[in-house]
Parts: C-alpha cells; structure tokens; sequence
C-alpha cells in the first residue's frame, strides 16, 4: 500500500468514529420535535424472477433511496422507513434534495416534527455537494416546516 492509500484509510477510520459518536449524541438528546433522517442509496433492485429478463427491467435495474427516520414520541423510539424507487433517475444531489423535500412534507404531516438531522454516508456526487448544502441553507431561510438543524455525513 501507498502512503496516499494508508492516509485515506486512516481518514475514512478518524471519519467513520466521529460520525457515529454525533449521531449517538443526537440519538440520545433528541425531543419529541425532532427526527434523525439517515439517508443512503441501496444496490440496484434487480429482476427476482426467474424468468424475468433485464430487457424487461430496465436494463440496469431501478435505484432504490431509503431515508430511516427516528424520533422520540410518547416516551419511545418511533421509527419509520421512506423508499423511493426510481426506475430512470440519476443519483445525484438534485434526486436527493427531491427526495429529502418529499420526506419532510411526509414527517410533517404524520408527527409534530419541525427539526431534522439528516446524515448521510460520504459519497461525493450526492451528499456532500455544495449545491446540497445550498439547498438545506435556502429550505431553513425561507422557513420550511421542518428545519435542518445539522447535516452530517
């Protein structure tokens, strides 16, 4: 191994460690007004048929985004699963922006939540992008039901 690679591996382990103590600080502290969104895309779903084709299924399979929510309502752990199945979307910031909007609109309607802590692995071309965290900056200026108090990832 390069030096390069052992310096990665070794900021990737420092990362990971500090990234599950703040979501164990903010599981542990977290209000009834308040939900942890972890948010990641899964495997491609992919033909479970035996006779089913890819031609069939959109070649490539559909992209699957779930967001596990987790709050405290009513002395307990509530928690709650959101997937979204896209079968031509690209995933990239703008589809996780879309998807985030949609799970606050669903929180919002369900549970007397109005803070978010989204967090998300360190993939690059969705999560930790500029234009993400523009978006967040401009959903808690114009006073969106649920802000976002602080994004990880």
């Amino acid at each position: 191994m390069s030096g390069k690679q052992i310096s990665a591996w070794h900021s990737h382990c420092i990362r990971t460690v500090h990234q599950d103590t703040a979501k164990q600080d903010i599981l542990s502290n977290l209000k009834p007004n308040e939900v942890l969104v972890i948010m990641d895309w899964a495997m491609k779903f992919i033909p479970f048929l035996h006779r089913e084709n890819k031609r069939t299924f959109w070649e490539k399979g559909m992209s699957w985004h779930f967001c596990m929510c987790s709050n405290k309502a009513k002395g307990s752990t509530e928690l709650k699963c959101y997937i979204h199945i896209l079968d031509d979307g690209v995933q990239g910031w703008f589809t996780v922006t879309n998807i985030l909007s949609d799970v606050m609109v669903a929180l919002k309607k369900q549970n007397n939540v109005n803070m978010c802590f989204p967090k998300s692995d360190n993939a690059g071309c969705c999560y930790h992008c500029g234009s993400l965290l523009a978006f967040i900056q401009a959903q808690n200026l114009k006073g969106a039901p649920i802000q976002i108090k602080q994004y990880n990832f």
